[in-house]
């Protein structure tokens, strides 16, 4: 079933947005589950029902939010599965997870890098939505990997000052940026 959903996500954009639903749905689910039945046990292990995919699943949901374009909400929906897998990731799952930040990390100085070409509304709204997805990424790798973030904070915090400097007092962007602080001050 994994397969048939990763498969769907070179389809159309319409396909994919279910897909990537799906991968998330597949993903809160099995996790709920499975620590229900780990609890059950009074003990956990390192893996998971989804640990022999969640590579897969998270370069395949990677590789397609690198596209330009969100016709059916697609690459927002993709961002949000990658999201429900990094916090539902086991232990023998987390150098996924690292390298998903990292890789989220390079967008957001990408994307930080542009906003000077920003021309009109729907650039904006793109790159405002592009930058929360991001947010939203880095906060559920923070939560997962707690104290295991610090070699990556001074990079987080200063991406985030970079992004809130850029945002503008009115931007969406700001709320997720805050959320970022707070997870890292909390971490």
């Amino acid at each position: 079933m994994i397969s048939a959903l990763v498969n769907g996500l070179n389809e159309s954009p319409r396909i994919v947005t279910n897909c990537s639903w799906a991968l998330m749905n597949l993903a809160d689910q099995l996790s709920l589950y499975y620590e229900d039945d780990q609890e059950t046990m009074n003990g956990a292990t390192s893996s998971g029902p989804l640990s022999p995919y969640f590579s897969g699943v998270v370069q395949a949901l990677l590789r397609l939010t690198e596209t330009a374009g969100n016709e059916s909400n697609f690459r927002t929906a993709a961002y949000e599965a990658i999201t429900s897998y990094v916090s539902h990731a086991t232990p023998d799952c987390i150098t996924t997870v690292q390298e998903t930040v990292v890789a989220i990390l390079a967008r957001t100085e990408h994307l930080l890098g542009l906003q000077n070409q920003i021309v009109g509304v729907d650039d904006r709204n793109n790159w405002n939505e592009l930058q929360s997805n991001f947010c939203s990424v880095v906060i559920s790798v923070i939560r997962k990997q707690g104290d295991g973030i610090q070699p990556l904070a001074y990079r987080i915090m200063t991406l985030l000052l970079q992004l809130i400097q850029a945002a503008g007092k009115t931007s969406t962007v700001l709320e997720g940026a805050f959320v970022v602080v707070g997870s890292l001050a909390a971490g």
